[in-house]
């Protein structure tokens, strides 16, 4: 680390290096390839920063940090050649925020309403939509933002089955969540009636094995 003097009697410490991880899912680690800089970058958790790393020169490139008191429980790259890292947050209220890491900008500041911790963020392909999977166990609900609003289009109950994992497929016309005896497929065009906010009933009918508690 590096210091330096600041006004008055204390001194300033700016982190210059982060040595080691915390990445014990998968949640906590992306690749994702830039067109600026090196081919591809990694992004992975190191308690309360997530750190982008050029793997092949292993040079930092961004070290971007939680809120106090909370550390990074995930992080996600958008497919815009990686503009943008989505970084999930473990602790009392934890949040959600989308930063432009190249500049270390933060974009969106999302209150995310999951309890303990975010799980899981993962991107629509066309960067539309950010979905945030809350704990298993102590919260169990999923999330789709339109992060530009900072608001929710759906909130579903994941508790029953128990929901481990959320992907999307079909360049973004649906996603796929994974659990307990479960695999299912939501259609992200039934996402775009909510947006618009297109009659409620279709989205009931279309996923009548889900619990929507919110939208």
């Amino acid at each position: 680390m590096k210091s330096k003097r600041c006004v008055g009697d204390g001194w300033t410490v700016d982190l210059a290096q982060l040595i080691g991880h915390t990445v014990t899912s998968a949640a906590q680690l992306d690749c994702t390839s830039v067109e600026s800089g090196p081919a591809e970058v990694m992004g992975y958790a190191a308690g309360c920063h997530a750190v982008v790393v050029d793997p092949w020169s292993q040079q930092q490139r961004a070290m971007l940090r939680a809120r106090p008191g909370h550390c990074v429980s995930c992080l996600s790259f958008s497919a815009e050649a990686g503009k943008f890292l989505a970084v999930g947050e473990a602790g009392a209220l934890p949040g959600i925020c989308v930063w432009q890491w190249e500049s270390a900008t933060s974009v969106v500041k999302l209150k995310s309403g999951h309890k303990a911790s975010v799980h899981q963020l993962c991107w629509c392909p066309s960067m539309k939509y950010l979905l945030s999977l809350g704990h298993p166990t102590e919260d169990g609900h999923l999330k789709v933002w339109l992060w530009k609003r900072s608001s929710t289009v759906l909130v579903a109950s994941t508790k029953t089955p128990r929901v481990n994992g959320v992907a999307f497929g079909g360049g973004g016309s649906y996603f796929v969540t994974a659990g307990a005896h479960s695999v299912k497929f939501w259609p992200t065009q039934e996402l775009d009636k909510l947006a618009e906010k297109v009659a409620f009933a279709c989205v009931l009918f279309l996923y009548k094995c889900h619990t929507v508690v919110s939208r």
